[in-house]
């Protein structure tokens, strides 16, 4: 971007018999190949990215100084929650146990262990008042107290299950959980059948378990898995990690009303989108406006705008980052800015390990990446404050700034002669037309 004439500036997850509570770590901004905006805040992407079922994986550095627990638990650990307030984890384990581990003192320790005899669990999740823990269970979800659990007393409440399960192994393939935030319906994935299971809590906590609970199921893609639901509560996110039987060259991530899916579950999918292969978990940041997805055989966490989800399906993918390998679970760090990314290496890729990684998320920095035939260059960028309100879009997140910028600056010159470090307000140092452009291009845009 130099002056004319100047010359450029410079399936089941891994099965592990060891619990990580707080793990040794490894952070990664990566922007990925093709024109990508990978952000230290939000991030973008522009168009002509490669396929995104690329196994390339990005290096990283180690994070010194991270303290860490291990605590033994028996019977392969599959998921892990904690209660609000630190005190209480509890593991869910493909033996049939449910650990239940108190995190008093330095070291977290396993005080007991409640037994579900003859069920593999999978996916464990807390309701938002704090008073149950449902873990996915052979056709739905097991129903516990969690005062019982701290207690050593009675636990088991109940279940949720589909009907028709006793006869139909495909329905008998439960993996995650997750409830609506007012802790009425629950949805379960069933990943044999294709399908997420939606039940009533409340009514089946009203019967004492002794009345269907089952509202009806959600059909998806191929073998969901993931879940996560908006903040607001109007929007359930699931995996699947194939589009069809007839399609698997990529997973979906799809997008469900809630309210239709407690009442018409059938009717209640909004859009499916391609995310990779093999998408297998999802979480929504704290305002809702970005979808999180790891794409495990895409070695990739995809960034969605929530609402081009909806409205926009094709131009939804904001960004991929690299991570490590065959990623799975995550989770976002709201008070740090950050995502942890849990790298399975579930199918034991030689030279690869099992470990973390952290994604930062805040600070209006972003990190460019763009690719032309064999040539590939980096630009660190910074969105001065106030820049979209000056340009009159206010609306506009930063991402999308920086997006149209570099596709203001890549119509007008190589990616060799943009800077590889500055501030956005100094593209119209050089061309004048800047503000003028982008104004235009960005008047009519709305925010993801």
């Amino acid at each position: 971007m130099p002056a004319p004439g100047l010359a450029p500036r410079s399936r089941h997850p891994m099965v592990r018999r060891r619990l990580i509570l707080v793990a040794l770590t490894a952070m990664v901004v990566a922007a990925p190949a093709g024109f990508a905006v990978s952000a230290r805040s939000d991030v973008a992407a522009l168009p002509g990215a490669p396929k995104v079922c690329s196994p390339a994986l990005r290096s990283q550095r180690t994070l010194a100084k991270v303290a860490t627990a291990t605590v033994p638990v028996s019977g392969h650990p599959f998921g892990v929650v904690t209660t609000a307030d630190g005190a209480w984890s509890f593991v869910s384990t493909l033996s049939g146990e449910v650990a239940v581990v108190a995190n008093r003192g330095n070291m977290p320790r396993v005080v007991q262990g409640i037994t579900l005899p003859g069920d593999m669990l999978a996916g464990i999740a807390l309701t938002h008042d704090g008073r149950y823990v449902l873990v996915a269970d052979r056709s739905g979800a097991a129903v516990l107290r969690v005062i019982g659990a701290e207690r050593g007393a009675r636990a088991l409440l109940g279940r949720l299950s589909v009907s028709g399960a006793s006869s139909n192994v495909a329905l008998q393939s439960a993996i995650e959980v997750a409830i609506s935030p007012d802790d009425r319906f629950v949805f379960v994935s069933l990943e044999s059948a294709n399908e997420v299971a939606v039940f009533n809590l409340r009514r089946a906590l009203a019967s004492g378990f002794r009345k269907s609970a089952l509202v009806g199921t959600i059909p998806l893609g191929l073998a969901p898995v993931g879940m996560a639901v908006s903040p607001d509560g109007n929007w359930l996110y699931a995996t699947s990690e194939g589009a069809a039987l007839t399609d698997m060259r990529h997973g979906t991530i799809s997008v469900i009303d809630i309210r239709r899916a407690e009442t018409r579950p059938r009717h209640s999918v909004v859009a499916s989108v391609a995310a990779g292969c093999d998408p297998v978990r999802v979480a929504v940041s704290p305002k809702g406006n970005v979808v999180w997805v790891t794409a495990r055989e895409s070695n990739s966490l995809l960034a969605f705008s929530a609402s081009r989800l909806r409205t926009d399906p094709k131009h939804a993918l904001l960004a991929r980052v690299r991570v490590g390998t065959a990623p799975v679970g995550l989770a976002l760090l709201r008070n740090a800015g950050r995502i942890v990314v849990a790298d399975s290496n579930r199918f034991a890729a030689p030279g690869a390990s099992a470990e973390l990684t952290v994604v930062e998320q805040g600070g209006g920095t972003f990190l460019v990446t763009v690719a032309t035939g064999s040539a590939t260059t980096s630009h660190t960028v910074r969105v001065p404050a106030g820049l979209a309100t000056t340009l009159g879009c206010a609306h506009v997140p930063e991402a999308d700034l920086v997006r149209r910028s570099f596709a203001f600056l890549l119509e007008r010159e190589p990616p060799s002669s943009i800077l590889r470090t500055f501030s956005l307000e100094q593209i119209g140092d050089y061309f004048p037309d800047y503000p003028a452009v982008l104004r235009r291009a960005l008047s009519g845009e709305a925010g993801p």
